[in-house]
């Protein structure tokens, strides 16, 4: 609801940036309204409506540029692919670093 609503998607689409440098995310783009409900639960121990997980599918989609989601990836398991909240630590920001000193070294 308003006037959260943009505060939200920022969130949002920011966990799901996130997650794009994995292996897992196109498991998790295959499976997203299933991945978008356990996230909600996880993250708020609530089930979500219908309404608000097609929205969120919808905003992902139209983040991605996705007129519709890929065929379902199944796995083994019994849940879906984690939706993670990635901190800094998980973002290999010290790789990323490591990889622009290295071009820097290269250009001198």
């Amino acid at each position: 609801r308003e006037p959260y609503n943009q505060h939200f998607y920022y969130w949002f689409l920011n966990i799901i940036e996130q997650n794009r440098e994995y292996e897992s995310f196109s498991k998790i783009i295959s499976r997203l309204p299933e991945v978008v409900k356990h996230f909600f639960l996880k993250q708020w121990h609530e089930q979500p409506t219908e309404e608000n997980v097609k929205k969120a599918v919808q905003l992902v989609k139209d983040h991605l540029g996705l007129t519709e989601l890929p065929d379902p990836i199944l796995g083994k398991g019994k849940f879906p692919p984690v939706l993670k909240i990635r901190g800094l630590l998980h973002r290999d920001g010290n790789k990323k670093k490591e990889n622009k000193e290295k071009e820097k070294e290269e250009l001198d």
